[in-house]
């Protein structure tokens, strides 16, 4: 079958030759009785496997992204039809990587190492959430019942009553070819993939319906192969060197039963030998004429062509068996049009649209019907056709001016008529003089509205509105304004440049200065993170415009300068800011985001003008004011049960005095089991199992978080005895601790929640909001995630948010035979950090423990050592961090804390048998609101663990004990060790361990994920023994990294992740 591209240009054309890929399939023959083998043969080799973690380094950044007109990049979600803003790194989070054929489908599951899991022709980036989620293991098909929607893809039940998930219009054949290139390439060599045993074993072993072979084979003849899949085909061949063959032969899926993947013999008629040749078009009116010589006859002569226009870079390669609509009318974008071989070598295209580029397609085909037969593959010339624009009629009449004002004024019009309107108008703005070039047709002025120059370049549509104000001009000076109708945009826009152009004039006014400041400045509502600034307005002849308030921590300031104005700076973080307030709005500003416990200084000018110039009052003495403000505190974390009750069902009440509930499908499916853990079962029955308490029964809890004047905490351990569970639909496994809800069902209602549970291949947990209960994936919206996967580890959860800034911390460890931290408070891994609101203003007072599971009787989900923040206490430091690294004969403890009250300091303790000795003290910061690092060295020669402790002392002589942390014990014969770094993932900081058994030249070297050499962090003599390396990550960008030790012939890598 052959193809043949023309792109035919008005008045001037030429023929460029295209060739599809003949070369890599020229040993096939689909007739042949080792047809398939033959394919799986060349598909298979050869073949260079892409990492799964490389899919964004390469499909994404080379393919995948596009440029838009609105001058950014995206990625398209091939589900949805979302548009993603693509930037480097391209972080994956909101997108994902979507296995088109399921990772829990694949035979090899659930191993990750095969060519198949990161086989490049069937991975897509798709929304995480809202489609990959969704789509979970469900089959594709047609959806008949929604039951949710997500742009442009579905889910719900198809005509059979059965879960489907329907993918946009212009990716169903795109998935049909994805799935049937898996089943034939890997078919045989990793395992059974043949669509029986998918159909008859994997999925039903998933509770999921079929897969419909039928309905797949529909997508693709409804979708044939386009210009978009052959280019990506075209892609993923120059790095995986393999192509799909289905994309280049649509045929081919006619000449395989991919249910037992054994051959087929359709029958067609002979495919022509030839195509036409001298292929030309003429443009006359509104009318494109095609025409061309006909295909020498050779072996086979053609019946008939099929012609395929559009008016967008784009082609399909039909499929023999299928007929396509005749399809005349070219007024829509796209037009198919068969002719008979015998009829004249012409066709008229009508209904063509000005100032569009259009596209042809010529097929020679032999048949009809089921036997039709097209000709693929070859060199084929391509051309294209401009449909000129024709210039506008008239200029837009009755040109005024009006309002002027400092930096600016407003132009005025009457809209053009005539017989051919103008798409838009072309306003062009001198200073002081009316001298104007005209525009050139072809070319396209930028809105140019940097006036430092004196000219303004801006474009209108017609009958948009027929008035634009211009600003940020010079006061006190004239300006000219002329106007010109085009049609068109791009390299077709036609402006009207013949007769005289309308112009008007206008003169900006002058900027005077104000006659006073405001007065009686005063500073009121003082907290830990913002104050009150409120004033007298300032009077006499001339009055501000309004007041520019300028406020830092160090009381020195500088005169605003006349010109132009700067923006607003809310940003504190800096120590200084300025924000503009409009005189006789308010009198008022309440600064936000400060620091506790510092002096900060307040200064207000006058000003007359706008946004784009003014005049400032800065002559006299401008008012001034100061505050402190307060010391921040957070509430203690209580604990709220530990379920160190006797073995019972029912489940008493908390340490705070009030009672659990439960909603249980079975009398004891939720229990204090034997090792007095909070215990929710499965018990053979479908369902959700809901263990619950009103937090609003403890006095002044903070039910809405925006109301909160602490930073709010919870805690706790959990495990789940089953690895990868699928999360919240119908037939999953889902488990999550509700942090707070708006109501006591997780049916309905919204609310925030740390879970575990997920469709992706890697189930980590992940902190989240909800909206409509929890009864289903799609409800839910990530926060924060981590990237461990979980498994059956014992995890301890610690979550914190700050009402100062709106930000969550989510921390998390797992990977120990029991709970990391018995007191899940002293949970210091940070996941991450996010900034988060949406129900922050919503009363949420029922805290969780949730299982939604079907009816294996073996699953069951425990949670212990729940804490929650108690308003009634306050805790006067709270300790981030707190670690012991050993260091040749030294014991390194490191620690931070995020918040100190009164603070007096930290005595340092070390265990000797039964008793504690007190081994050094560190000075404390007494208050403050930002992290604060410590350290302390103590010399330690013994060969055992040594346990450290401190003991954090108030001014008023309280104190309370941290954790207790081991150093390991001083070592005499070592052996070359590298170390995970501590803590990890981190931000800024973290603590790189190694030891060596002999002296030597040491070098520690950094590289990115790619492996490109960053720095060199060590390059030295050292002798033998432990050591330690402090690492900023300093100009680092957030992501992964590799640190890799050499000495000697000793090397060893291991990976860091940098948190931002």
């Amino acid at each position: 079958m052959k193809k043949l591209f023309i792109y035919i240009a008005a008045l001037l054309w030429g023929t460029v030759l295209f060739g599809q890929n003949d070369s890599y399939y020229s040993l096939l023959n689909p007739s042949s009785t080792s047809f398939i083998t033959d394919l799986q043969t060349r598909i298979r080799s050869p073949y260079t496997k892409i990492s799964y973690d490389n899919f964004d380094e390469t499909n994404v950044a080379n393919f995948a992204s596009r440029d838009t007109t609105g001058g950014q990049r995206v990625v398209t979600c091939v589900y949805s039809g979302q548009n993603y803003v693509y930037s480097t790194p391209f972080a994956w989070g909101e997108f994902s990587r979507e296995h088109t054929w399921c990772h829990s489908w694949m035979p090899t599951y659930p191993s990750k190492t095969g060519d198949e899991y990161s086989d490049q022709h069937h991975l897509f980036p798709t929304n995480q959430n809202n489609a990959n989620g969704v789509r979970n293991n469900h089959p594709l098909g047609e959806v008949t019942t929604i039951t949710s929607s997500y742009l442009s893809c579905l889910y719900g039940k198809n005509s059979s009553n059965q879960n489907v998930f329907e993918p946009k219009e212009g990716h169903k054949g795109d998935a049909a070819r994805a799935l049937l290139y898996m089943c034939v390439k890997y078919n045989g060599i990793r395992g059974d993939w043949s669509f029986n045993t998918l159909n008859t074993s994997k999925l039903p072993s998933l509770g999921e319906a079929p897969q419909d072979l039928n309905q797949l084979i529909a997508w693709h003849l409804a979708d044939p192969p386009d210009k978009w899949e052959v280019e990506r085909n075209d892609y993923i061949e120059s790095i995986q060197k393999n192509r799909n063959p289905f994309v280049d032969h649509p045929e081919y899926v006619n000449y395989i039963n991919f249910n037992d993947v054994t051959k087929q013999s359709p029958s067609y008629s002979t495919e022509p030998t030839n195509f036409v040749t001298n292929l030309s078009a003429t443009l006359n009116s509104n009318i494109i004429t095609l025409s061309w010589t006909d295909a020498l006859e050779g072996s086979q002569a053609p019946s008939q062509y099929l012609i395929i226009a559009y008016d967008k870079d784009t082609y399909f390669i039909p499929v023999d068996g299928s007929t396509y609509t005749q399809d005349t009318d070219l007024s829509d974008g796209k037009a198919v049009v068969y002719v008979n071989y015998s009829d004249p070598n012409t066709y008229e295209f009508s209904g063509i649209n000005p100032a569009k580029y259009y596209y042809f397609t010529v097929y020679s085909c032999n048949g009809t019907g089921t036997s039709i037969n097209y000709k693929i593959g070859g060199s084929t010339p391509q051309a294209n056709t401009i449909l000129p624009v024709v210039e506008p009629s008239n200029y837009p009449t009755s040109l005024t001016t009006s309002n002027p004002h400092y930096t600016g004024f407003t132009v005025n019009w009457v809209d053009a008529t005539g017989t051919n309107l103008p798409d838009g108008y072309l306003i062009l703005v001198n200073k002081n003089t009316d001298d104007f070039i005209n525009p050139t047709d072809g070319v396209t002025y930028y809105d140019s509205l940097n006036t430092t120059d004196g000219v303004v370049i801006k474009h209108v549509s017609y009958s948009d509105i027929n008035y634009y104000t211009i600003n940020g001009l010079t006061e006190n000076t004239n300006y000219t304004v002329k106007v010109f109708s085009y049609a068109g945009s791009g390299s077709l826009i036609n402006y009207k440049t013949d007769g005289t152009a309308p112009t008007a004039s206008a003169t900006t006014l002058s900027i005077p200065e104000p006659s006073n400041f405001p007065t009686n400045p005063v500073i009121s509502e003082i907290t830990a993170t913002s104050f009150k600034v409120t004033w007298d307005e300032a009077t006499g002849t001339t009055l501000p415009d309004g007041y520019w308030i300028l406020i830092n921590t160090t009381g020195t300031f500088t005169d605003p300068t006349d010109g132009a104005a700067s923006e607003d700076d809310t940003d504190l973080d800096d120590g200084s800011g300025t924000v503009h307030v409009t005189f006789s709005d308010v009198n008022n500003y309440t600064f936000t985001g400060l620091i506790s416990s510092t002096t900060y200084y307040v200064k207000i000018y006058t000003y007359c003008g706008d946004n784009f110039r003014r005049n400032y009052k800065t002559d006299g003495t401008p008012p001034t004011a100061n505050a402190l403000t307060l010391p921040i505190a957070t509430y203690t974390i209580s604990l709220l049960d530990d379920f160190n009750k006797a073995n019972s069902n029912d489940l008493g009440n908390t340490s705070f005095g009030f009672a659990w509930n439960t909603i249980q499908r079975s009398s004891n499916s939720i229990s204090i089991n034997a090792n007095k853990n909070l215990e929710l079962t499965t018990n053979g029955i479908k369902g959700k199992e809901v263990a619950y308490v009103n937090l609003s029964n403890i006095d002044n809890y903070p039910i809405k978080l925006m109301q909160a004047q602490k930073v709010v905490t919870w805690a706790f351990n959990m495990r789940y005895n089953e690895s990868d569970p699928s999360g919240f639909d119908s037939n999953n496994y889902g488990i999550a601790f509700i942090l707070g809800a708006s109501v006591a069902d997780t049916s309905s209602g919204e609310g925030y929640a740390v879970v575990y549970g997920n469709s992706n291949s890697k189930d980590s947990l992940r902190l989240v909001k909800y909206n409509g209960g929890l009864n289903l994936n799609s409800n839910l919206t990530k926060i924060i995630a981590d990237n461990v996967d979980v498994n059956t580890d014992y995890v301890s959860v610690k979550v914190i948010y700050n009402p100062s800034n709106y930000t969550w911390q989510f921390y998390a460890a797992y990977g120990q035979s029991t709970f990391p931290h018995p007191d899940p408070r002293q949970t210091y891994r940070l996941v991450g950090t996010a900034i988060d609101v949406t129900y922050a203003d919503v009363n949420l007072p029922y805290l969780m423990a949730f299982f939604n599971h079907a009816s294996n009787t073996t699953r069951k989900l425990i949670f212990d050592d729940i804490y929650v923040s108690n308003p009634e206490n306050m805790l006067p430091v709270e300790l981030h961090s707190f670690g012991a690294i050993r260091n040749n004969d030294k014991v390194i403890l490191n620690w931070q804390t995020d918040t100190e009250i009164n603070n007096l300091g930290f005595e340092i303790q070390k265990q000797n048998g039964d008793t504690w000795e007190k081994v050094g003290f560190v000075n404390g910061k007494g208050n403050s609101n930002v992290k604060n690092e410590y350290s302390f060295t103590d010399i330690n020669k013994s060969i055992e663990k040594t346990a450290y402790r401190l003991k954090q002392i108030d001014t008023d002589g309280h104190f309370s004990f941290s954790e207790i942390v081991y150093s390991e014990g001083f070592l005499i014969n070592l052996d070359y060790k590298l170390y995970q770094n501590y803590p990890n993932p981190f931000n800024p900081s973290t603590t790189i361990k190694y030891q060596i058994p002999n002296d030597g030249l040491v070098t520690i070297k950094l590289y990115d994920i790619l492996g490109n050499e960053i720095k060199t962090l060590v390059k030295e003599q050292k002798t033998k023994g432990q050591y330690t390396y402090k690492f900023e990550s300093t100009n680092l960008a957030a992501g992964v990294y590799i640190y890799s030790l050499e000495s000697g012939y000793f090397s060893e890598s291991k990976k860091m992740i940098v948190l931002k």
